[in-house]
């Protein structure tokens, strides 16, 4: 496995999340892009389960709908 994971939980947030974030901060509603930050945990979830081999456990099932729950409520008219 060696710095694959290391390399990636560094490379990956620092230039594609805040670079997205920016990017899309600029031209969209803040509300919008605020609420995408709802989709985090369950990115976490499966990029952990993938590269480092977490376990998918009930909690995390139960963590993942109160994401959801989260994201519905925040993106209501």
């Amino acid at each position: 496995m060696g710095h694959r994971p290391a390399v990636w939980l560094i490379v990956l947030p620092t230039f594609g999340g805040y670079g997205l974030y920016w990017f899309l901060l600029a031209r969209t509603d803040v509300t919008a892009v605020n609420a995408l930050l709802f989709l985090v945990p369950p990115v976490t979830t499966l990029w952990g389960a993938l590269m480092v081999g977490e376990p998918f456990s009930t909690v995390t099932a139960l963590g993942r709908e109160d994401e959801r729950a989260g994201e519905r409520s925040s993106s209501r008219g």
